[in-house]
């Protein structure tokens, strides 16, 4: 279930960014932009993400991966509603960049998210093959059960590695 999420999530960001990506020529014509303005303006983007990006592990502990992800979604569509009215209603180069600011930050939080939940995604590697086991014991038991029946045709070595000070094992 933890890869199926993950998935998901990775997915619904893709789209909302394609949606995004989609208009740049149409946004710069309305505002009648010239490449540099635009360039300038999409630097937004980039400026929410690094910002999000250095205070986002500290935002996934203290309100849990989902509630990250919820929030962070919440932002990137706040961040798109700006952006449109922006560009719409008020014809504003200053108004768009502040909605591709909140877009940015939007992503920055929802990417780090994402990225630790896969990464600390439970898997394991059996006869030279990675399983992702998510929260399936048995799955996992039965490939080491698979493994450990045939000893005879595989060199059986266990390993288990520290990935932090806090002694996670991966």
């Amino acid at each position: 279930r933890a890869r199926t999420a993950v998935f998901v999530v990775f997915a619904m960001a893709g789209v909302a960014f394609a949606t995004w990506a989609s208009r740049i020529a149409d946004i710069k014509a309305v505002l009648g932009l010239s490449a540099a303005e635009l360039g300038v303006t999409l630097l937004a983007v980039s400026a929410g993400s690094l910002i999000a990006m250095p205070l986002a592990g500290r935002i996934v502990h203290r309100l849990g991966m989902l509630r990250a992800i919820g929030a962070s979604a919440a932002i990137v569509l706040a961040g798109f509603a700006v952006a449109a009215v922006a560009v719409d209603l008020w014809q504003s180069r200053v108004g768009l960049a502040t909605g591709l600011a909140l877009l940015g930050l939007g992503i920055g939080v929802w990417d780090v998210a994402m990225n630790l939940e896969g990464a600390y995604t439970p898997q394991i590697i059996v006869n030279g093959t990675k399983e992702f086991i998510g929260s399936e014991r048995e799955k996992g038991r039965g490939a080491i059960a698979g493994a450990l029946s045939k000893p005879s045709q595989i060199g059986l070595k266990l390993r288990a590695d520290s990935d932090d000070r806090r002694g996670r094992v991966r």
